[in-house]
């Protein structure tokens, strides 16, 4: 799709990625304890709201997301220049290693077993990503008269594989890593195909 598929894909990830982020730090906060917390105040709950608001101004994603937006805004009004190369070609490097990083780490937490097991939460949650998300995106996409590239593109971002980083959020906040890591294996594996198909059958229902 080139440019225009570019920007309209950008536009998407920046507001998924903030709004994914947030329910992920809410939910991973309410299921597991924080093992700096006193007990006795988790018990009668008055910490939740101090640890999720902590954990939300700490992660990492949504501080990069914040800062990307307000830079581009203060550029478009105040005419700022552009940021140095070395920043952009850094960040650029590190972006290109996060991923085979996450996954190498994933791979070595992966229960085979687990994974493939049609009635373990890892199956099920690997098909609603795969399969039931694309197809309610679609339907989505439909009702509000997407065609051509905003439809392609609202496909392909749905049916893609679970974020890397979904893993190492889960460890890193004390979630089921080992269920992170299968789901991430498994939807990078059979999102390939799951794409293809989908894409060929959007064409040839001209909606794609």
């Amino acid at each position: 799709y080139g440019t225009e598929g570019l920007s309209i894909g950008a536009v998407y990830m920046g507001v998924i990625t903030l709004v994914f982020n947030i329910l992920a730090v809410i939910t991973l906060s309410r299921t597991t304890v924080d093992p700096e917390a006193d007990p006795k105040q988790v018990a009668r709950h008055e910490n939740y709201a101090v640890m999720i608001s902590k954990k939300l101004f700490t992660n990492p994603l949504i501080l990069a997301l914040i800062a990307a937006f307000g830079y581009k805004i203060l550029a478009s009004t105040l005419e700022l220049p552009e940021l140095p190369s070395v920043i952009t070609q850094t960040g650029a490097l590190l972006a290109a290693v996060s991923l085979p990083l996450a996954l190498i780490c994933a791979g070595a937490t992966i229960d085979m077993r687990s994974m493939l097991n049609l009635s373990g939460l890892s199956m099920q949650a690997s098909i609603g990503r795969i399969v039931i998300a694309p197809i309610v995106a679609i339907l989505v996409g439909l009702s509000f008269g997407l065609t051509g590239v905003h439809m392609g593109v609202l496909f392909l971002m749905v049916a893609s594989p679970t974020a890397a980083a979904s893993y190492v959020m889960a460890k890193a906040m004390g979630g089921n890593e080992i269920l992170a890591a299968n789901i991430l294996a498994f939807t990078t594996v059979v999102s390939l195909f799951g794409m293809a198909i989908g894409a060929a059958a959007l064409r040839a229902l001209g909606w794609m």
